[in-house]
């Protein structure tokens, strides 16, 4: 199966595969809480945790046609701290 460009597509299993008892629910909804985490690394984590569990009988499968060079960030972390804006002041002498 071709890649639809700009699309991530996320199937609970492989083709010829059964997903059983909510297997691959129950790790996403572990892992798609995670701050500042790439999509990609995200579902990479579900996959292996659902293989692992379930000793490979279930094996998710992920089409990624999403650019390559571009992150897409689940849950960004907000900075706490503000950014300074740095004015240069410039003194003035009483000559």
């Amino acid at each position: 199966m071709n890649a639809t460009p700009g699309a991530f597509i996320q199937y609970a299993c492989a083709a010829n595969q059964t997903a059983t008892d909510d297997l691959f629910i129950k790790h996403l909804l572990t892992n798609i809480a995670q701050e500042n985490v790439d999509i990609s690394d995200m579902f990479n984590s579900v996959s292996n945790a659902v293989s692992r569990e379930s000793k490979n009988k279930q094996r998710p499968l992920s089409i990624n046609g999403l650019p390559k060079k571009k992150q897409i960030i689940l849950n960004p972390l907000k900075s706490k701290s503000k950014k300074l804006r740095i004015i240069p002041r410039i003194a003035k002498l009483n000559e």
